[in-house]
């Protein structure tokens, strides 16, 4: 795992100077560069080094006659089998990395080696003989890539801080990404908060050869299902191919853990390690996140100690009371993007715990709710789909009861009956209505009160496009096949695997996700979705896959989340800094939103009429972000040295 960057020119050019030392968590162990002979191209490279620790697996890397170069961020899991392939057609390899099968692989299959590789992986390789530099980003969109193109030339970079720095691209806000921000808490698809600066895409691949553009998709998710085999049989199929892909996974010659929530998806990956290496030490980081009621929290450690005394872990606590106000600059700064998901404090923390006692690789569960049908996202699909023979208005009707009261008495504030609002609500949408609600944190009606004008103003096709696409794209059979697939392609990238990525990297670990290896999802695509929760029971195909390793009451469990106590930090820790900076003349002065809402919905948090808690998290955190990354440039905070 390591930090990348680099500049493709589109005229040969005097070398720029790249400030790389901004990546320097991403790779503490070496750094290099390389500039073409001919000025059309440098690269620039930060180490950590995971498989063969000698000064071999020193990037940028170079086929035999150095004319080839890649820079590489990630792994290669197929690695081994590609390299033996490839010696078998003479190339000669001269370390034990993954890295070098890339330089090789390009020499024989050019852009369609990327068909070949199983990992997460985000890189550049640079062709002397041709002068054609080709990028591509893994399947899911686990490894990173942030590109600029200005004109003369093409940056890119692992974290878009680097870019910054460059001095080529300013830090002007994209309005469209901040509507979508305050709608999804993330920003989903190609944008970022920058207007100039753009994501590589999941499967994505751009190639630049004398200033000429080319890019596209070199993998989707099929979701062809397959009927012909009964659920008993997907269930072994699904175990033997989980225990396949952490074989792949546990590859590393550093000290190797996993991270335990006591979840179903989590423990798995902890059983498959156990049922692999019955005799080998591992260790398991649990998190013990203080909450209430109001945050709608279950205890998980209890569960994780379960796990842990069943298949004999050597298990880590890590009881998570930090002091947010302090930590959570360092974290924007680390995260790069604004995500207002308090699940990077906990994901942080644990990853900190994690290296502080040598552990450099960590196995994550993260991935299996999008393959298996596990949030509850995926029940409200199933429970509309059996709605469907009650008339809309009678449901909608009895919505606006409820939310009417819910007002009144205050009640929304507490999870269950936000819970069964939203449900409500949902239930007495037309379908393509839904696919929104369910990806929508807010309501229009609150953004409208607090954005400015002009972003108010942006229409719903630019902020829902890429959802209600992906929706009709999909080939899935049901609307839970369908919307599984957006989940995939906006959710789990966009949100869930750029926190893992920079939560893991700000402290030099690697974050591995064995339920994202190739071979799981394509599996996963072809399983129907009345196998993934047969009985009733959510992701039951992967509950039954990994029975013999779990207690009952962990293989049953329903979803909770990696969360953290916002309302309690908004009510407490964060209360007077919050309503200080949300009102303060700096945040207004930026022009993008209007005080009355603020302060109306400021008010609205302490009484309990609406629930804005996480919008409120939202904005707070845009304005930490825009403080970092507009008013100065990226520059690391003082508690980023800390």
């Amino acid at each position: 795992m390591c930090g990348i960057s680099g500049v493709l020119f589109r005229h040969p050019s005097e070398p720029l100077r790249v400030e790389d030392e901004r990546q320097r968590h991403r790779g503490p162990d070496d750094a290099g560069q390389y500039r073409d002979p001919f000025g059309r191209a440098q690269l620039h490279f930060r180490r950590l080094a995971i498989i063969d620790l000698s000064c071999a697996g020193h990037q940028p890397m170079s086929n035999e006659d150095g004319k080839v170069w890649v820079v590489f961020n990630g792994e290669i899991y197929n690695f081994r089998e590609l390299r033996t392939e490839l010696e078998r057609k003479g190339h000669a390899f001269r370390s034990r990395t993954d890295s070098e099968v890339l330089v090789h692989l390009w020499e024989e299959d050019g852009r369609r080696m990327v068909d070949r590789l199983n990992g997460m992986f985000a890189f550049c390789i640079w062709d002397e003989r041709t002068g054609e530099a080709f990028l591509a980003r893994d399947h899911a969109g686990i490894k990173p890539l942030y590109i600029v193109d200005t004109g003369d030339a093409l940056f890119f970079a692992s974290e878009p801080k680097t870019l910054l720095a460059s001095q080529v691209v300013g830090s002007e806000i994209d309005p469209i990404a901040l509507r979508q921000y305050l709608t999804f808490l993330w920003v989903p698809g190609e944008r970022t908060m920058w207007r100039d600066i753009r994501k590589l895409p999941e499967g994505g691949w751009l190639s630049w050869r004398g200033g000429q553009r080319e890019s596209g998709r070199w993998w989707d998710w099929d979701q062809s299902i397959q009927d012909d085999m009964p659920p008993d049989e997907w269930a072994r199929s699904v175990r033997a191919t989980l225990l396949e892909t952490v074989g792949r996974q546990l590859v590393a010659d550093v000290p190797l853990g996993a991270l335990l929530s006591g979840g179903l998806d989590s423990s798995a990956i902890v059983g498959a390690m156990r049922a692999l290496h019955p005799d080998r030490s591992i260790r398991a980081y649990s998190a013990n996140v203080e909450g209430d009621a109001q945050d709608g929290f279950i205890d998980d450690l209890p569960f994780a100690r379960r796990v842990a005394a069943r298949l004999h872990l050597d298990m880590v606590e890590e009881r998570l009371r930090p002091s947010i106000a302090a930590l959570l600059p360092r974290l924007i700064w680390h995260t790069d993007e604004p995500l207002a998901d308090p699940a990077i404090v906990a994901s942080f923390l644990l990853c900190q715990r994690a290296r502080e006692h040598g552990t450099i690789v960590l196995l994550s569960g993260q991935g299996a709710d999008e393959l298996y049908y596990g949030y509850r996202s995926h029940r409200a699909m199933r429970v509309a789909q059996s709605f469907s023979g009650v008339p809309s208005p009678l449901v909608r009707a009895a919505s606006a009861l409820a939310q009417l009261a819910a007002g009144v008495t205050g009640v929304s504030a507490r999870a269950m009956p936000r819970r069964a609002l939203k449900m409500l609500r949902f239930l007495g949408d037309a379908p393509a209505q839904r696919i929104l609600q369910l990806a929508d944190w807010g309501s229009t009606d609150l953004r409208d009160e607090l954005l400015a004008p002009h972003v108010a103003r942006i229409p719903a096709s630019d902020v829902y496009g890429d959802y209600l696409s992906l929706f009709d794209r999909s080939r899935g059979r049901t609307d839970e096949d369908r919307w599984s697939y957006v989940l995939f392609k906006t959710f789990m990238p966009a949100l869930n695997l750029t926190y893992g990525d920079r939560t893991s990297m700000a402290v030099s670990v690697e974050l591995r996700v064995p339920f994202l290896d190739r071979a799981l999802v394509e599996q996963a695509g072809r399983i129907p979705a009345h196998v993934k929760h047969f009985k009733g029971e959510q992701k039951w195909v992967l509950a039954q896959a990994a029975a013999d390793w779990l207690p009952p009451e962990v293989r049953t469990r329903a979803k909770t989340g990696f969360g953290a106590p916002i309302r309690r930090w908004l009510s407490t820790d964060l209360r007077t800094e919050m309503r200080d900076t949300l009102l303060g003349d700096q945040f207004l002065a930026r022009g993008l939103f209007q005080r009355a809402g603020v302060a109306r919905m400021l008010d609205d948090l302490v009484t309990g009429r609406r629930d804005v808690a996480y919008i409120v998290w939202a904005l707070f955190t845009f304005e930490l972000w825009a403080r970092t990354f507009v008013d100065r440039d990226g520059a690391a905070p003082a508690t980023v040295a800390a």
